[in-house]
């Protein structure tokens, strides 16, 4: 369904206040009606999440692309960094930084998730 930008923004700065309660991080990306999101934290946190997502009348179609346990955090200061509010070459800049600038921890699904990312952007 189509969203007013206003409803999207205020959806994004909800996630954001919850995920900071909950202690996660991550990356939204909303283009052409479609959401690509990456969320870190414990197993717990991202489950609850997770499910608040599944839950809220305006997401359908969800698929999980990466779901694994990681050492180190990709995003670990973004607290559910949006590209509703950014300019889409901003979160391209930051994604293509956090790509290279990456821990030697970085997992295989890490990379591909940000890569993902990139793609839906591009």
């Amino acid at each position: 369904p189509d969203v007013a930008d206003t409803e999207l923004l205020r959806l994004a700065y909800s996630a954001q206040r919850f995920n900071m309660t909950v202690g996660v991080t991550g990356l939204l990306v909303y283009d052409c009606g479609e959401f690509v999101q990456v969320i870190e934290g414990s197993e717990a946190a991202v489950a609850q999440v997770f499910d608040r997502i599944e839950r809220d009348k305006l997401h359908h179609d969800i698929r999980v692309f990466v779901d694994e346990h990681i050492e180190a955090r990709f995003y670990p200061d973004w607290a559910m960094l949006n590209s509703l509010d950014q300019p889409a070459g901003a979160v391209k800049v930051l994604l293509q930084f956090a790509l290279d600038n990456r821990s030697g921890k970085a997992t295989a699904g890490q990379i591909t998730a940000a890569h993902l990312l990139l793609d839906h952007l591009a």
